[in-house]
């Protein structure tokens, strides 16, 4: 995935992964505040004369995981990170995280609000939820169909209640209609990408005139940011780097579990190998007692059949702490010998030995010989990549075998190596925590394989606009030959539908040459909604376009209104797409459609209003008033937490503020 891609979309990028980080680090989260292992009967509370107690929470957590499973859209999302404010249009994240959940539901009970069966299958269809995922969640948890009822009847009346608190303000019908059909109906499609790339070698040269005139237009532009074309000639940050990694299965293989550690492992961790513990409306009563205690404890599975696990797990932390010892060996020999840095005639910082001389590359510590003392002390043979050639910070990631895919974990916070990289001062960084040199051996940096990196940059250069057109001209000639060629290819496009209407697009692909083949994707809809607002659906093959999916809907709009495809001539069919900012043009053929029913619309209508009115009449994604925080809620349901003095093992009512004050 190109630089340009994150440049253009960062925005729909970073909600996306932030809804992906809340569910890797906010779900671990959740199990320890009560949600993980096996529930205890510890009262925790009272809502309404009713005692609380863990196993309520440890229901709701499981809840709460299995709707994140069924729509990642749901997790939770800090509004800042590291703010530990949470935006209330999601499921709720942090410490209360699950108490809040049992007191939404709670309040949505006094508001009278409730759901059906039916209403729930609609809201799993409306979420694109199959019967094989479905089926793939349930065995993931266990869950029943009471369980999966009770959850999504929860869900939507959540839904519902967030519904009647963000605004009493409804939008008007033909909003709703619109919301609703640009969320839920679906085309599919198969296509030819025809790129003019293809083409450039049948255009003539460009004029030293026209490659100047469009120089000097885009020579301060980043690579990917200008409209439409995203043409830029800045030259971006580039470095020359070597790594020294050990994977995480290597030292796996030179690290060993006794017997006796796996079950002495086992014996005083009893609860992390409790069974899970499903509670529905239906069965809570079988398993607790009148006071909402466990009538009786769960005993921990088997060892014999958690040995494997603990083996692995033990093995991983042996593992783990094998690399760290390698690297840091590693890191210990790259450092010996300098003893500080001075600037160079170019404001570069430059390492320089104990007289103050400055060290030359020559005389740097070799990877080659660090791989080789590492093996024979440790076990372990490293792997060492040399790139002596000048790589874009920008293109880091698509780099093979390298540290483009690695995160840096440091003070309890993650980033990214790039980024990390960007702090090299040749770069002139803004304030950051970290700070790297060239020829100073980096931070241990690791990827999701588990693998981990030392490296160190021999060679940074900072982002600079080109001094002259020689220095891009042949990116400038390209794209200027490219332009032409998509003018022409827009020109030519009713020729190219035409082949397809006749032939078919397996044809048309093969007349072109250059890999031109058959693309598709299904279920396309014109957008999705995510944090509150409406971004175009992003197409296989295509990217992030809401120019082509616009286009696309306004020509499949007879296609969608008839009641059968075969009715459907084929000139609303079979047409052309031209999107300028890929510069290409796509022949479409339309296979199927799944038309915004009546049906389905009184199934989501509630989802439009709730999506509507946060996005244009709600609450604002940056608020701090978050009316579904632990503590408003507490206040108007009456909701008396319990502390827990964990050194002395009482449990007390909380006492108000003014109470404390008081006292103290």
């Amino acid at each position: 995935m190109s630089f340009t891609f994150f440049r253009k979309y960062n925005k729909l990028i970073l909600a996306v992964g932030g809804s992906i980080l809340m569910v890797l680090f906010l779900i671990p989260q959740l199990g320890q505040s009560g949600g993980g292992g096996g529930a205890s009967e510890q009262e925790i509370g009272t809502l309404d004369g009713k005692t609380i107690t863990n196993v309520d929470r440890q229901s709701a957590y499981t809840e709460m995981r299995f709707l994140m499973t069924l729509n990642p859209m749901l997790a939770p999302q800090e509004v800042q990170p590291g703010s530990g404010v949470f935006d209330p249009r999601f499921l709720p994240g942090g410490q209360n995280a699950e108490l809040e959940w049992m007191l939404m539901v709670a309040e949505a009970r006094q508001q009278g609000l409730y759901a059906s069966k039916i209403e729930c299958t609609s809201q799993l269809e409306a979420w694109g939820i199959g019967e094989n995922r479905l089926k793939q969640v349930r065995l993931e948890f266990g869950a029943n169909d009471q369980f999966v009822n009770q959850a999504m009847r929860h869900y939507l009346m959540v839904a519902g209640l967030k519904g009647l608190v963000y605004n009493s303000a409804v939008p008007s019908e033909p909003e709703l209609r619109r919301t609703a059909q640009d969320l839920h109906a679906k085309i599919d499609i198969d296509f030819v990408a025809v790129k003019a790339g293809w083409f450039t070698d049948s255009v003539d040269e460009p004029t030293e005139q026209q490659l100047q005139e469009k120089f000097d237009e885009y020579r301060a532009n980043y690579p990917g940011t200008s409209e439409p074309y995203g043409f830029g000639y800045v030259l971006p940050r580039r470095v020359k780097y070597e790594t020294l990694s050990v994977p995480l299965d290597r030292a796996k293989e030179h690290v060993t579990v006794e017997e006796t550690e796996a079950y002495d492992y086992y014996k005083q961790n009893p609860k992390q190998f409790l069974p899970s513990l499903l509670l529905t409306d239906e069965t809570s009563g079988s398993l607790l007692d009148e006071s909402g205690r466990l009538k009786e404890q769960p005993d921990p599975k088997p060892y014999d059949e958690v040995r494997e696990e603990i083996i692995d797990q033990l093995k991983t932390q042996k593992a783990t702490d094998l690399q760290q010892r390698m690297l840091k060996s590693a890191t210990a020999t790259l450092t010996e010998g300098i003893r500080g840095w001075q600037r160079d005639e170019n404001g570069f910082p430059t390492p320089i030995d104990a007289e103050g001389n400055p060290i030359p590359t020559s005389q740097w510590a070799s990877f080659e010989a660090i791989q080789q003392s590492l093996q024979q002390e440790f076990g372990p043979l490293p792997d060492v990549q040399r790139v002596d050639r000048w790589v874009a910070l920008t293109d880091l990631s698509q780099e093979e075998g390298g540290i483009g895919r690695t995160r840096l974990f440091h003070s309890g916070q993650a980033f990214d190596t790039d980024d990390y990289i960007s702090t090299a001062q040749e770069f002139d960084p803004p304030s950051n925590p970290l700070r790297l040199h060239v020829g100073a051996p980096s931070l241990i940096v690791e990827d999701d394989r588990g693998t981990k990196y030392l490296f160190r940059l021999s060679g940074a250069e900072a982002d600079r606009e080109p001094d002259n057109l020689d220095e891009v001209r042949d990116r400038v000639t390209a794209d200027l030959k490219r332009l032409t060629a998509f003018n022409d290819l827009t020109d030519r496009a009713d020729e190219l539908v035409a082949t397809a209407r006749e032939k078919d697009l397996v044809e048309l692909a093969d007349s072109l040459g250059n890999d031109a083949q058959v693309a598709s994707d299904d279920g396309v809809t014109r957008r999705v909604y995510f944090q509150g607002q409406f971004f175009p659906r992003p197409i296989d093959g295509v990217g992030l376009s809401s120019d082509f999916v616009d286009q696309l809907f306004d020509k499949a709009t007879p296609a969608l209104a008839a009641k059968s495809l075969d009715e459907v001539p084929a000139e609303d069919r079979f047409f052309a797409i031209p999107v300028e900012a890929n510069q290409t043009v796509y022949i479409i053929q339309i296979t199927k459609t799944d038309p915004m029913t009546a049906e389905r619309y009184s199934g989501v209508r509630t989802d439009m209003i709730s999506a509507l009115q946060v996005s244009e009449f709600g609450l604002a994604a940056g608020s701090r008033t978050n009316p579904f925080s632990f503590e408003a809620l507490s206040e108007r349901l009456g909701y008396v937490q319990i502390e827990i003095d964990e050194e002395e093992g009482d449990v007390a009512e909380a006492e108000s503020d003014d109470e404390q004050t008081e006292n103290s």
